[in-house]
């Protein structure tokens, strides 16, 4: 049994849960809500009892935080105020029982490519976010990167680009590889064939037609 904490990507609110396939319900959830799957964290409880006491605590001690949305497990929302203090509580937890973190990956038998949706979508406020704090257009963001103005439109609405491309703007915006840890999937053609390759791996792609669709 496992007990978890899902923020919201706009941090308004993040849902404390329990369940024996957190994977699996927290997919299930993200039709109805947008969780910032960078920031989930599951813990792995000793037995289902155990996992019951630990999310009731933490909803008593996080009661003054607690909200609800209409809506599948609405009930069970706080405050994105609390988010850091309840990651310490569970951390705590984890430490004095010795439990164990697990960590969330989409589980695509309940949503097939929904795992490239998330990607796509943290490109395109990534890149959309980055330009506005650097005071730029989307021309003047095309230009410094040496790419057409249609390319930063598609980036920041669909997240996706030519690997070239998607490069280029990430250097113009200053960003480099480093909000691109692990892998991304790369769709190669028309194929829908895919492949999983780090980040940073520039010469990867032997076809020099790959698109990006989804950054970690």
């Amino acid at each position: 049994m496992y007990v978890y904490l899902a923020p919201l990507s706009d941090k308004t609110l993040f849902k404390i849960g329990k369940s024996d396939d957190p994977l699996r319900r927290i997919t299930e959830l993200a039709a109805f809500y947008d969780f910032d799957a960078n920031k989930i964290v599951i813990l792995k409880c000793r037995s289902v009892p155990d996992s019951f006491k630990i999310e009731s605590s933490l909803h008593r001690l996080l009661e003054d935080y607690s909200s609800q949305i209409d809506g599948i497990g609405g009930t069970e929302f706080f405050d994105f105020a609390a988010y850091e203090e309840a990651v310490k509580m569970v951390c705590s937890i984890q430490k004095l029982r010795k439990y164990s973190f697990v960590k969330f990956t989409v589980d695509e038998s309940v949503r097939p490519g929904f795992g490239e949706d998330i990607v796509r979508s943290r490109v395109s406020s990534v890149v959309r976010g980055r330009r506005i704090e650097l005071g730029l257009t989307q021309t003047a963001l095309a230009k410094k990167a040496n790419v057409a103005r249609r390319t930063v439109e598609r980036l920041e609405s669909t997240g996706q680009a030519t690997l070239s491309n998607f490069y280029k703007v990430l250097a113009a915006l200053g960003l480099g590889n480093s909000i691109l840890a692990g892998t991304v999937v790369l769709s190669v053609g028309e194929t829908a064939r895919t492949r999983k390759i780090f980040v940073g791996d520039n010469d990867h792609d032997p076809d020099n037609s790959g698109e990006i669709h989804v950054p970690a």
